[in-house]
């Protein structure tokens, strides 16, 4: 959690010196990395207060905990990324219609350091970005953020050794689209969560497969996988599955639900799953034997 403060910090106080030094040295591109980092900022405030709703425990209130507060805000997120991308295309369509000069040498050098701090929070993040889905979504804004430097750096230097100024408007369309795109990814993960979607890191049709290979099953139904964060371990899954004549009495039915269990656990690690065994008996009754 530390180590996502300090990257937030940096992140943040990065994002105001690119804006106030982008707009003394008349560089749209400059700018627009400013903004860029913005929603980099927003990402790491989002995975902090994750962190800090994971450690609330779940209530009488809210018996699925917090985690929905969490993936809202990631949805929030792609919104002001959206809103920061039509910004820079804005301000540029402006410049567009009025030149101006640019001082290439300060729009340079800021870049150098914002593409230094890029590298670092990059390198706080890259540990624990694997064990987290909204530490690796922050640390894909970093990487996006590091392509943009590398972008205005060019153009600086482009612009230093007489290029057009317009490259610099061009630019900031590029990283204009790098917001958007951003945006549209962390909008979409939000929204396939928060309408109850399987989680990106479950393949249902490979758990379906799985127990369905156990010889004592016929049949698996109702099958639903949902999530209340982006976190893993959140996911569950709840399921309903038909057993084959061979199987004679209740222990051996509540023995193959165990091992469906025992396989989700194990092999796919879901720690909830609510697992349902409908067994037929003749060809119009069915006793359910309910977890």
């Amino acid at each position: 959690m530390k180590l996502l403060l300090v990257s937030f910090v940096l992140t943040l106080v990065m994002s105001f010196v690119e804006w106030r030094f982008g707009e003394l040295a008349g560089s749209r591109s400059l700018v627009a990395d400013a903004a860029h980092m913005v929603g980099d900022a927003a990402s790491h405030l989002i995975a902090l207060l994750g962190i800090w709703l994971a450690t609330r425990q779940p209530d009488q209130r809210r018996t699925f905990g917090y985690g929905r507060g969490e993936t809202i805000a990631i949805a929030l997120n792609g919104v002001l990324l959206f809103i920061l991308a039509v910004h820079v295309v804005q301000e540029g369509i402006e410049r567009f219609a009025q030149p101006s000069s640019i001082n290439a040498p300060t729009m340079f050098v800021v870049a150098v350091v914002g593409l230094a701090v890029n590298l670092i929070v990059w390198f706080l993040l890259h540990f624990q970005a694997r064990r987290d889905e909204t530490i690796m979504s922050a640390f894909l804004h970093v990487l996006g953020d590091i392509v943009s430097s590398f972008l205005v750096i060019a153009v600086a230097l482009a612009v230093h050794f007489r290029a057009p100024t317009n490259w610099d408007v061009i630019a900031s369309f590029g990283i204009a689209g790098i917001i958007f795109f951003a945006g549209w990814r962390t909008l979409f993960k939000a929204l396939h969560i928060l309408f109850e979607g399987t989680p990106p890191w479950i393949d249902a049709a490979e758990v379906r497969t799985a127990i369905e290979a156990i010889p004592e099953i016929e049949d698996v139904h109702e099958f639903h996988f949902f999530s209340t964060s982006l976190r893993r371990g959140d996911e569950t899954v709840t399921l309903h599955f038909t057993l084959s004549r061979s199987v004679a009495s209740l222990e051996e039915a509540l023995a193959v639900k165990e091992r469906v269990k025992e396989i989700l656990f194990r092999r796919f690690g879901i720690i909830h799953s609510t697992v349902e065994v409908d067994r037929e008996i003749n060809h119009r009754d069915e006793e359910t034997i309910h977890e």
